[in-house]
């Protein structure tokens, strides 16, 4: 369903499916290497790589797709260095 369907126009359905919202907000990474790297911006990856950076935290939990037996299937997983938040950081 797309935001401007019909079934969005009254803030009660929009509701029902997200929760009461105050505002929202869009963003996206400053560093073209994560930004190229990721999808939709890279946001959520460019501030994992700052807590990490920063010691603000020892490690992420993240997800990714996973081949196996041929078939993609998204997999979390515990990362504690940049180069992994990259690896992982399209969408699935």
């Amino acid at each position: 369903m797309h935001w401007s369907s019909p079934q969005f126009k009254s803030g009660a359905q929009l509701e029902h499916y997200l929760g009461r919202m105050r505002a929202s907000y869009a963003g996206y990474s400053r560093d073209e290497q994560t930004r190229a790297a990721a999808s939709s911006g890279g946001l959520v990856s460019a501030v994992l790589l700052h807590l990490l950076k920063t010691k603000q935290c020892d490690a992420a939990l993240v997800s990714r797709l996973h081949n196996r037996a041929g078939k993609l299937s998204p997999e979390t997983i515990i990362v504690s260095r940049p180069e992994e938040i990259l690896d992982c950081a399209s969408s699935i």
